[in-house]
């Protein structure tokens, strides 16, 4: 059950689908923001899924497709960081105002998580970058799943892993060198059929996820959730210094999950068991789901 819906960001129109509360309405919503790439296919199931279990215990939500993806206005070679960090904010405003609720709970996911701590920072200063002229909505709840910590490790990898594809098809043509050489000198490049552009990795060899969240407001709560496929796995190492953050704990899932939310190739995964249920305990008790977490 949900209802599908365009709203503004910036003056372009952005694709969303609400997920309304069923039975008693809670005061928080959530905003889910998905990932890049084909990280965004990879999760579109699972968060379907979230999205309607959450809806069905009281949270409404809102999925949306960033500008240039899905069936959001925009073409992929012109977004940026900040083009989506405004279209967040816009998708908490406009949560806020068709559920009326009080707070709202953003849940990124891969580069979404990047995007979801940056869009608390903004809203936290009281702005209402969508252009709307809208109160900023107060966010109550930081929530990622998988995040990606260095934008210039994550650029890297998507390069590898693009080329890793094409040699396995047959159609290896250049090099990584080459394709961040010319990101470099302002030229887009073809990922998975994605035109990469070179304003998006000029943002991105400059992003940290723990100077974002080091900068987010201590009011909102945070947790970070982490995919491991086996109870003695070990968890992403990257993810243990964001633990210093203030207020953050980093949750290491012991994955009912066969794989990672995001994976090269054509498996794609249809719900999280445990990451959802990690996020439904930290929603309804951030304090207790750090503790459990730490």
């Amino acid at each position: 059950m949900g209802t599908g819906l365009f709203f503004d960001s910036r003056g372009e129109r952005l694709y969303g689908f609400l997920h309304p509360a069923v039975g008693t309405l809670r005061t928080t919503g959530v905003v889910f923001v998905h990932g890049a790439f084909d990280d965004r296919l990879h999760a579109h199931l699972v968060l379907r899924d979230a999205a309607a279990r959450l809806a069905a215990q009281g949270f409404p939500v809102l999925r949306f497709d960033l500008y240039g993806q899905g069936e959001s206005a925009g073409e992929f070679e012109d977004a940026t960081l900040a083009r989506w960090v405004a279209d967040a904010c816009a998708a908490c405003a406009e949560l806020q105002a068709r559920a009326q609720v009080t707070h709202v709970a953003l849940v990124g996911v891969r580069l979404g998580a990047l995007v979801a701590a940056r869009a608390t920072r903004l809203l936290d200063r009281g702005g209402d970058d969508d252009g709307t002229g809208r109160p900023a909505p107060a966010i109550s709840h930081l929530v990622l799943w998988q995040p990606v910590v260095a934008g210039q490790a994550y650029a890297q990898e998507v390069l590898r892993a693009h080329l890793t594809s094409e040699m396995v098809l047959g159609r290896a043509g250049s090099t990584r060198e080459a394709l961040t050489a010319a990101l470099a000198r302002g030229e887009p490049v073809t990922v998975w059929g994605y035109r990469f552009g070179p304003a998006l990795y000029r943002e991105l060899v400059t992003a940290d996820l723990a100077e974002d969240l080091r900068a987010r407001p201590h009011a909102v709560a945070g947790l970070i959730v982490d995919v491991v496929r086996t109870q003695s796995a070990r968890g992403a190492p990257e993810l243990s210094p964001l633990s210093t953050a203030p207020d953050v704990r980093v949750a290491i899932e012991r994955a009912i999950e066969p794989q990672p939310l995001h994976v090269e190739g054509k498996t794609f995964v249809a719900r999280a068991d445990s990451v959802f249920a990690a996020t439904v305990r930290f929603l309804e008790d951030p304090h207790a789901a750090a503790a459990e977490a730490s």
